[in-house]
């Protein structure tokens, strides 16, 4: 019996689950109205984000932080990134007054989180947790809690990080013992423990209650084949301590190790054990669990996670108690988002870019100064040998004619010098031609590499639609919507036409197609005749906005002729009825992407 209330437990997990993640695919099919296409990312950020796909979001706990459902990681988030999850978790009470509000035996416990963590930067985590619990299908806020984490600044590449928690912990309502019917109460008001010390009856530490708690806690982990996306591992170790304003209890201590393995970039699978006991007197007979989960991660911001928690401590003797209910199923799910992953991508493909092009120019005007240097001490040791062999025949020449005159003497070696004098001339006016020669062609070089670096500046600034259409020759215009079985165009699309009419007329060499193009639903004819029209359509707005592309712009109907998916399914045939850009004259794309 008690294996198959654990069961429906966790198919009702699931259940809720997969309904998140239902509503959440339902929203994003709602794009096709002018609301929803002012929040949503524009069709070319899509097709960007299809070809190279966002790494998966990180394994997440209770806290919104990184971990596993408890235990958590001291890897930061990283700047930039928002993680919101929300929690329910059930387990069926079986002892009487052992928990929140006293329920009766058998009761049904529900538990909530909704949670938000905002990783502020490469560092520093800030997260809030807003507890809620549902007894007997009645509704009770308990606790709001607040906290940061920080982590040390390690090298990336180093397996070990550290991190240090605070929380801060504010139950909503006072504790009053004497009441049964006050829904905040707990056993005792020296939350967690009661006079024996092992009343607490939940496996969250923050739970229902009047107490003001302050929270700290370190962790430490280990990552194994860190640089890989399958089979990583990662060792968490938690040790915090406890404060409850008020109690009189003291110090509590908390402990946590945890082992989380990923056989493939988006599932993690981990198992943790969790202890809680007086710092004063700790025993094992205190709340000690174990927790076994699985995790889904899709690289498109959002998670599920699923587990269990078992109770390993004791059954106490003292009143006929127990530290825990023997089991518990929760379920999470976890939207993430990394708002400032392709500002990080862009610019350390733009410094790699920089460097390179630096590297390259200072090695080219090396070699160009060796090669000029070369060149002028070659020609100034030509220039030397010439003159001196024309000397020696000079003075050769001279002693065979001394015999004759001294005056011819005289003659030719008047000459002989005048001949060397215009030889180093010579040599020095072709050393000024090379090294003008070498002058103008660095600085050619340079200013092309200046050139250069604005267009690829230029090719920066452009939009994602831009890159796509530049890059493929092919775009699809998301935004372009019609009364359905006609070819009137939806007054929501005039603005993004206008917008990519003001796009194409910057390139104003390329020769760009309109297809116009319907799913399989209608006779062949008639939708050949609603595909031509509604290109038409497309190109007049177009050209309306921007005459001057009335020599760029062609228009056809396709009909159901060139499907883009399968049109047996209603998904199929919704990606099929589409209005397309194709460039005509691909081999001019290569003029806008030097």
């Amino acid at each position: 019996m008690r294996i198959k209330k654990i069961a429906v437990s966790a198919f009702i997990c699931f259940v809720i689950a997969a309904t998140c993640a239902f509503a959440q695919g339902g929203a994003a099919d709602q794009s096709a109205s002018a609301q929803t296409a002012a929040i949503q990312p524009a069709p070319a950020a899509t097709v960007s984000a299809e070809k190279t796909p966002i790494p998966n979001i990180p394994a997440t706990s209770y806290w919104g932080v990184r971990g596993l459902s408890q235990t958590i990681s001291a890897e930061p988030l990283g700047a930039g990134r928002l993680n919101i999850a929300l929690l329910g978790s059930y387990f069926k009470q079986e002892q009487q007054g052992q928990t929140i509000r006293n329920p009766e035996k058998d009761a049904d416990i529900g538990l909530g989180r909704a949670v938000a963590a905002w990783g502020a930067n490469n560092y520093l985590d800030v997260f809030a947790i807003f507890p809620m619990n549902v007894i007997n299908r009645e509704l009770n806020m308990g606790d709001v809690i607040g906290g940061v984490q920080l982590s040390l600044p390690l090298p990336e590449e180093s397996p070990f990080k550290i991190a240090a928690q605070g929380q801060f912990i504010w139950g909503l309502a006072k504790l009053d013992t004497t009441k049964a019917e006050n829904p905040f109460t707990t056993l005792n008001s020296e939350y967690p423990y009661g006079d024996d010390g092992n009343s607490y009856a939940g496996y969250d530490f923050f739970d229902t209650r009047g107490s003001i708690d302050i929270v700290t806690k370190l962790a430490q982990s280990i990552v194994f084949n860190g640089q890989s996306r399958r089979h990583v591992t990662k060792i968490h170790l938690n040790e915090g301590l406890s404060f409850a304003t008020g109690s009189g209890m003291g110090w509590l201590l908390l402990g946590a190790a945890g082992i989380q393995y990923d056989p493939v970039e988006f599932l993690t699978v981990g198992a943790e054990f969790n202890l809680r006991t007086l710092l004063k007197s700790p025993k094992l007979s205190d709340p000690f669990w174990v927790t076994p989960s699985i995790m889904y991660r899709s690289p498109w911001c959002f998670g599920i996670l699923g587990g269990a928690d078992f109770r390993l401590s004791p059954q106490s003797n003292e009143k006929n108690t127990k530290p825990l209910e023997e089991w518990r199923v929760f379920g999470d799910i976890v939207l993430s988002f990394d708002f400032l992953a392709e500002k990080r991508a862009a610019e350390a493909r733009r410094a790699k870019e920089e460097a390179a092009e630096k590297a390259r120019l200072e090695s080219e005007a090396k070699r160009l100064a060796a090669e000029k240097e070369n060149l002028a001490q070659k020609a100034v040791e030509d220039s030397i040998r010439a003159a001196e062999e024309m000397a020696r025949r000079a003075e050769a020449d001279s002693l065979r004619a001394k015999a004759v005159a001294d005056s011819l003497a005289h003659l030719v070696n008047a000459v002989s010098q005048k001949a060397r004098a215009d030889s180093i001339a010579q040599a020095q006016a072709a050393q000024q031609l090379l090294a003008d020669a070498e002058a103008k062609r660095v600085a050619d070089s340079l200013a092309r590499a200046d050139l250069e670096k604005k267009l690829s500046e230029e090719k920066a600034k452009r939009t994602e639609a831009e890159q796509y259409l530049l890059t493929t020759g092919m775009l699809v215009l998301d935004a372009v919507y019609f009364t359905s079985g006609k070819a009137d165009l939806h007054i929501n699309s005039k603005p993004y036409l206008g917008t990519i009419a003001k796009m194409l007329v910057k390139y104003p060499k390329l020769k760009i197609e309109i297809g116009g193009h319907t799913d399989n639903i209608g006779g062949f004819e008639t939708n050949m005749n609603l595909s031509r029209r509604r290109a038409e359509a497309v190109f007049m707005q177009m050209v309306n906005t921007e005459p001057s592309l009335a020599q760029m712009l062609t228009s056809r109907g396709y009909g159901s002729t060139a499907p883009k998916a399968d049109n047996k399914t209603a998904g199929g045939r919704e990606l099929n009825r589409r209005v397309e850009l194709k460039v005509l004259n691909p081999e001019v794309l290569k003029d806008y992407n030097p």
